[in-house]
């Protein structure tokens, strides 16, 4: 249901180690190596030796908006975000033929990756004022989200066409106002000094802008992780006009940065990523639950079950597992005398979100009523559940 061609540059990693670990490891290399792109932007654009280089990626850092794309779920948009640091100083060194390149291989990540074209053919042509070639890349940009999402991927997809009925612009408008004021606070408000400067990042948040299912109209979720790295290349653009204007202000004083940081902490809070880890550094309960995995990969091995349901915080660590499917969408299956159907796995020790704590204790009801409870005899299960069809 997504378009996602680039991530085949992964696959030789999984011949090392069938581990989901990569997928995250590669996850924070691409958010720690935007950070450099954004800081190299950042010094191109105000000078080298600019005390204000630092500043909107240090706005970055602690931006709990993006650290929150960090900590979602792995989406390969965000292996896009150096790539977008990277077409916007591209595009600002005017070396138009390696952009292109880079343009081009963007938009394997993810079916919305026409948005850059979109945001760097309105850089070049309101900044640089190459008009026809800004345009001719927004216009290709438009083409090709349209039809890789109404005509390419339904090719792979049995004709369906997905997600079109989380589509809906005109929901939440006050809510999606909200929330890219929101966006613009999180950058000290700088935005709006150079407010022409806006027009790059917006269609970086196409997808929430769209969208009327209110999961993606949140900062809290991964669908701004492309739409804020645009935004702080942005927030860099209004800052080099701040800097250099004689009508707004001759001098960005040290006061006005202080300002402008107490800002960014009023409006949002910093956070690094890293503090989540004491939260989710392993207990006694997650250590058993590792341990049980391994029993389990083994009796899936063995009974080679059709069909394989889990909670999602269990799924990634059977992934290689056939069948492997999420108990989000479970419905009973048809059920054989010769082989087993299905087989379900659950666990007190394992998040159970997005499921609430009443509608897991339910679930947990229909299997113990439904099916039938398997304890495999040479290595008893300390915390998670096997159920198969009785």
């Amino acid at each position: 249901d997504h378009f996602t061609p680039n991530l085949l540059l992964l696959s030789p990693l999984f011949y090392i180690s069938e581990s989901f670990l990569w997928l995250p490891c590669v996850k924070i290399l691409a958010w720690a190596l935007g950070v450099l792109l954004l800081t190299k932007f950042s010094k191109a654009v105000l000078g080298e030796n600019s005390p204000y280089a630092y500043l909107v990626p240090g706005f970055y850092l602690v931006n709990r908006f993006v650290s929150a794309t960090l900590l979602m779920e792995f989406q390969p948009s965000s292996l896009a975000v150096p790539f977008v640091f990277l077409a916007f100083f591209l595009a600002y060194t005017d070396r138009l033929r390696a952009l292109i390149l880079v343009l081009f291989f963007t938009l394997g990540f993810k079916e919305h990756m026409g948005v850059l074209w979109i945001s760097i053919g309105m850089y070049l042509a309101i900044e640089k004022e190459q008009i026809l070639f800004g345009a001719i890349l927004s216009l290709v940009g438009c083409v090709e989200g349209i039809l890789v999402y109404t005509w390419f991927m339904p090719i792979f997809a049995h004709s369906a066409v997905h997600h079109d009925g989380r589509i809906g612009p005109l929901y939440f408008i006050g809510k999606k106002v909200v929330l890219l004021l929101q966006s613009i606070a999180s950058f000290g408000l700088l935005p709006l000094r150079a407010p022409s400067c806006l027009l790059y990042s917006l269609p970086g948040f196409i997808l929430i802008l769209m969208a009327k299912d209110p999961s993606m109209v949140a900062l809290s979720h991964h669908y701004h992780d492309v739409g804020f790295a645009m935004l702080a290349c942005a927030t860099v653009i209004s800052l080099k006009k701040v800097t250099t204007s004689t009508t707004l202000t001759p001098r960005l004083s040290s006061r006005h940065i202080c300002a402008l940081a107490t800002i960014v902490v009023l409006a949002q809070g910093i956070k690094f990523p890293s503090q989540s880890i004491i939260k989710e550094w392993p207990t006694r309960e997650t250590s058993a639950l590792h341990r049980d995995l391994q029993t389990i990969r083994a009796f899936l091995a063995e009974k080679s079950p059709r069909e394989v349901w889990t909670l999602d915080s269990i799924g990634p660590n059977l992934f290689t597992t056939i069948g492997l499917k999420s108990l989000l969408i479970a419905s009973d299956p048809p059920r054989t005398k010769d082989a087993i159907s299905r087989a379900i796995i659950i666990s007190d020790a394992a998040p159970t979100y997005p499921f609430t704590e009443a509608s897991y204790q339910e679930l947990t009801r229909y299997l113990e009523r439904n099916y039938r409870e398997v304890h495999p005899a040479e290595q008893p299960l300390e915390s998670a559940r096997i159920f198969v069809e009785p």
